[in-house]
């Protein structure tokens, strides 16, 4: 996994709320949020989930983005890795 300097999406498009679903425990989380200096952003929130949670969403491999727009609908998912296929996924939502 590298090693981001900085969480460059969560500050480019700061009115966009992110959340990371993780099989990991709540401290385990918190450590990543350390480790990657993620804290201290409003918009960005890592979760523990249950595999049920990932069933329900259709989460077979890593990463998995959804695009879910204000009203709760998923208008978009995808298996990307780079900044600029992240963007091209959360444009759907606007």
């Amino acid at each position: 996994m590298r090693n981001p300097k900085e969480p460059q999406f969560v500050e480019i498009e700061s009115d966009i709320q992110v959340f990371t679903l993780s099989v990991n425990s709540i401290d385990e989380n918190n450590e990543f949020q350390k480790e990657f200096n993620l804290i201290g952003h409003g918009n960005l929130h890592i979760l523990s989930a249950t595999p049920e949670i990932f069933e329900e969403y259709s989460i077979i491999g890593t990463p998995t983005f959804v695009a879910i727009d204000g009203k709760g609908v998923i208008v978009g998912t995808g298996s990307v890795g780079t900044l600029k296929q992240i963007v091209e996924l959360t444009n759907e939502i606007r």
